[in-house]
């Protein structure tokens, strides 16, 4: 029975993230069972088990993409609990042992966030804390990823509570960094940052499914469907200084902008079973027709931002033809590009999606591996997604209209150092271009906005999400919800996004960014040590058991 407690851990953990039913506070349980599951000598088979739930739960939304899709993701990631088990045992020998599990669960959820492929920074033990007031402020100061390790101590000081028989001393020592970390927390929190002007925001939420983008759809479709959205919010908003589209409802491909680097030539982009061949300038003439339909003349002044995929141009080549072999390296490197429009219809600044999409925008080992191209191409044949995305070597944040914007697209909407880095290069503002209609209307959603909450409150800026199918909202310098549209629902949100002083920092920007991966690599690092003078050790005792005279008088003397 005592494998009930790995399973009850990853209950807890899964259910509390948001969009489920368990209160968020549910995860001051986790530390205390897994410690008492080491301790009562629970083995490797229950923390493997524990671990596969917990990831089911935590993806579960998955299965909207394929039926199997959690079933393959949960026995990978639940090796990470051995790691957790791994790190407890030799970390143990230094701390008091409640300490150790806390220290080897953070441990544990800060290199998963790292490693491999970008890394998996979702459903960490503080993600549905971000319902919570004061967990955002204190967000300010050490970041959802510091508040995983408030957590994980207040778990241990539960367990030293309540099921430890240690000594008072080491009980003391487990329960002691509560109150400091909470003291300093309390006397770090910074006033928030002056509001300056706001801009004018218009954010179009087409909610078109899958099917109808990838499938029944073409791109006249989908341009027309967020067109006559955009004519309509405009009609009801004639003070909108910039439109947004989301990430990808944009379905015409974008090049380069005249003048710079790759931007002559041929965009050569591939489709299941044919190539799509175009001149650069082209496209260019075609993106700058359509946006000028868009927003109205240039003397309204207005900008268009959206997500696109964006192709570097490449030299004329000879048209595929079926049963020829294919020439992947002959085709545009694709960018998922975050794009700001002027007046004209033409491109005014652009970055490129830093953090990609394990499988969906990119393999590992960039795909050099035997077999890497056939599995690129069969990728590109089931969802039209071709995973060997580039860079145009371009970072946010983006300038427009005098404004420097910091943003994100997508998956990087869960990475702290992709909007810690824009803000410390001077966005202003963030907004957030997202199409998450791959998962349908799911908790998907719910956990996607919990990480906005905290990312607004890291930074101090407020943010403005836009996305296909939900949710669109609007969150202020600490994420709370100023307003939003209803997921699945399509229609426009009108906001008014407020600025900030662009060289503000809180506490996360300037240091408390680090307190994660400081106690994470503190942690493997003592666990190493611990692991190798323990074996030390042994071996030490066993070669003086060697060597000890036998007290059998049977076997005499030669």
């Amino acid at each position: 029975m005592l494998v009930l407690l790995p399973l009850a851990v990853a209950a807890l953990r899964g259910f509390s993230l948001p969009g489920w039913f368990l209160p968020p506070e549910s995860v001051l349980l986790v530390v205390p069972l897994r410690v008492l599951y080491w301790d009562k000598g629970g083995g490797r088979l229950g923390d493997y088990l524990g671990g596969a739930l917990y990831a089911f739960i935590c993806f579960f939304f998955l299965h909207n993409t394929s039926p199997l899709a959690p079933y393959l993701v949960a026995p990978i990631l639940g090796l990470w609990w051995w790691a957790e088990r791994a790190l407890y045992f030799g970390i143990k020998k230094w701390i008091p042992i409640a300490l150790a599990g806390a220290v080897a669960v953070v441990a544990v959820d800060w290199f998963r966030f790292q490693w491999p492929m970008g890394g998996v920074p979702w459903g960490s033990l503080a993600h549905g804390m971000a319902d919570r007031p004061i967990a955002r402020d204190w967000a300010s100061v050490i970041g959802e990823s510091g508040l995983v390790v408030l957590l994980a101590i207040m778990g241990a000081a539960i367990y030293s509570i309540f099921w430890s028989k240690r000594s008072r001393r080491e009980r003391f020592l487990e329960i002691l960094p509560v109150p400091i970390l909470i003291l300093l927390l309390v006397l770090s929190v910074e006033p928030r940052a002056e509001m300056r002007d706001s801009i004018r925001m218009l954010a179009i939420q087409g909610n078109l499914s899958i099917d109808e983008k990838h499938g029944s759809w073409g791109v006249q479709e989908v341009f027309g469907r967020q067109a006559k959205i955009t004519e309509r919010g405009l009609a009801a908003e004639p003070d909108t200084e910039f439109v947004i589209w989301c990430e990808t409802m944009y379905p015409i491909p974008v090049t380069p902008p005249e003048g710079s680097e790759f931007a002559e030539t041929m965009m050569i982009r591939p489709w299941p079973g044919r190539e799509e061949m175009r001149t650069t300038q082209y496209l260019r003439e075609v993106n700058a027709t359509n946006i000028r339909s868009l927003i109205g003349p240039p003397e309204l002044d207005r900008r268009f931002i959206t997500g696109a995929h964006f192709y570097l141009g490449v030299p004329e080549k000879e048209a595929w033809r079926p049963g020829e072999s294919r020439e992947p390296e002959t085709w545009s490197p694709r960018t998922s590009e975050f794009l700001a429009f002027g007046p004209d219809g033409v491109i005014e600044d652009h970055f490129s999606k830093s953090e990609l999409v394990p499988f969906g925008e990119r393999l590992p080992f960039l795909g050099k591996f035997p077999g890497g191209e056939r599995l690129a191409l069969e990728i590109l044949r089931v969802t039209r997604l071709y995973p060997r995305f580039a860079s145009s070597g371009r970072v946010g944040p983006l300038s427009t209209r005098g404004h420097v914007l910091g943003g994100a697209v997508c998956w990087e909407n869960v990475y702290e150092g992709v909007f810690r880095g824009q803000a410390d290069q001077g966005a202003e503002a963030f907004l957030i271009l997202s199409n998450e209609n791959w998962y349908r209307i799911s908790r998907e959603m719910d956990q996607m906005l919990a990480s906005t909450r905290f990312r607004a409150a890291e930074t101090g800026r407020p943010i403005l999400r836009a996305a296909n199918t939900g949710i669109t909202a609007l969150f202020d310098d600490r994420g709370a919800v100023l307003g939003q549209l209803p997921r699945g629902v399509e229609g426009w949100f009108g906001a008014d996004l407020h600025l900030i002083e662009g060289d503000f920092r809180t506490p996360y920007q300037r240091w408390g960014w680090l307190f994660h991966p400081f106690v994470a690599w503190l942690a493997l690092i003592g666990a190493g040590i611990g692991l190798i003078f323990g074996r030390r050790a042994q071996a030490t005792m066993g070669s003086k058991e060697g060597f000890e005279p036998s007290l059998d008088p049977s076997l005499g003397h030669r």
